[in-house]
């Protein structure tokens, strides 16, 4: 579960994700695979920290830096 900052929680999904790094990388010369792979970095980095549920923000700060990264 995805803990969102207004207190709200959502299921945690992995297409979600993909689609919003999609659309952060839609006009940027980024390969599918480099994202599917920040998508698997990100999905192993949550489920190895947070068992239950996780932040909205750690999710986001770490994409954030993933995408930095490419």
């Amino acid at each position: 579960m995805v803990l969102k900052r207004d207190g709200r929680h959502e299921e945690f999904s992995r297409e979600k994700l993909l689609a919003g790094i999609r659309k952060a990388c839609q006009k940027r010369p980024v390969t599918p695979k480099a994202m599917e792979d920040l998508v698997d970095h990100s999905v192993a980095t949550v489920t190895a920290k947070y068992e239950t549920e996780v932040p909205g923000e750690f999710i986001g700060t770490m994409v954030m830096e993933g995408l930095r990264e490419m």
